[in-house]
């Protein structure tokens, strides 16, 4: 094998290679309709290469909303650049697909004739990496939120301004009791039966989330379907239903704080202390009245 050999079979080492891309790929003229397809472009999108010659490949694959996005890939890369970014991509049954997608210009005479257009799937990679997301956000015994997420979230809708939201801080009285009585077992028992209470008092009006041992905090955003003092009427009544364990019928009544924004605070902080504060209030008031200080005669 020598050069001249290679010289006379260069078009089908390239073709082989334009096919057994693992890149799913098309060339496009300036106009952006499809010339060629290989194998990988079919398995990915479904078009076979009689149905995507000839047509506009934003007709094929892009999705209504990213259609901006792909005129702007076009224009870099017909500025004779490389581009390479993560998107969305439309197969022919209308599944949206996670890709990679590399723009690069065809230059010929000194100009940009056309461009190659391949995408790489990367819907593992991205399903992986939305589940290490969601783990990182999620406490693992309740399945609500964590923390992190919550405080993160508050700010965000602080940043946005011009949205109001409502902060639910609960804790839950005595819990140390069960623990102590009943053991851990029992302790998660009611942690676990807790959040279900909560998402099932909130419902879709807002996010929760577990922030310590027996604590947790819920965000209400101003929304018309929803209704915050319904809301906190709701978590009240849940809070107040007994748990049962192994046929043993706990009572462990939760205290509950609340914080408007932007009406009792500008910040995350100032908004989860107005709401600490108030809860810790209502458990101060309930442990006055279940254990009053006598009064001397």
């Amino acid at each position: 094998m020598d050069n001249q050999w290679f010289r006379d079979r260069k078009e089908v080492f390239l073709e082989q290679l334009f096919q057994r891309s693992l890149f799913a790929s098309a060339i496009l003229n300036k106009q952006e309709i499809i010339l060629d397809i290989n194998i990988q472009f079919t398995e990915l999108f479904g078009y076979s290469r009689t149905e995507a010659i000839g047509a506009f490949i934003n007709d094929l694959i892009v999705p209504a909303k990213h259609e901006l996005e792909a005129a702007t890939y076009k224009s870099v890369v017909l500025n004779q650049e490389t581009m390479r970014d993560k998107t969305k991509r439309r197969h022919k049954d209308g599944t949206l697909l996670d890709v990679e997608a590399v723009g690069s210009p065809v230059i010929i005479d000194g100009e940009a004739q056309g461009l190659f257009a391949m995408y790489l799937d990367i819907r593992v990679e991205e399903e992986a990496l939305r589940e290490m997301n969601r783990l990182l956000n999620m406490d693992t015994l309740t399945e609500l939120y964590n923390r992190k997420y919550v405080y993160d979230r508050i700010n965000e809708l602080i940043k946005q301004g011009n949205k109001r939201f409502m902060l639910y801080y609960m804790d839950l009285d005595q819990f140390k009791e069960v623990n102590d009585t009943y053991g851990h077992e029992a302790g998660d028992h009611v942690l676990t039966e807790t959040s279900r209470r909560l998402l099932e008092a909130l419902g879709n009006c807002g996010e929760a989330a577990r922030i310590g041992g027996d604590e947790f905090l819920l965000i209400a955003e101003d929304d018309p379907a929803c209704s915050w003092s319904t809301i906190e009427r709701s978590l009240r009544t849940a809070s107040h239903l007994p748990y049962y364990w192994k046929g043993e019928e706990l009572y462990v009544v939760a205290s509950l704080g609340t914080a408007r924004f932007p009406e009792d605070g500008k910040s995350g902080d100032q908004l989860i202390s107005a709401a600490d504060k108030r809860m810790y209030e209502e458990k101060k008031q309930r442990r006055i009245r279940r254990n009053p200080v006598r009064q001397d005669p």
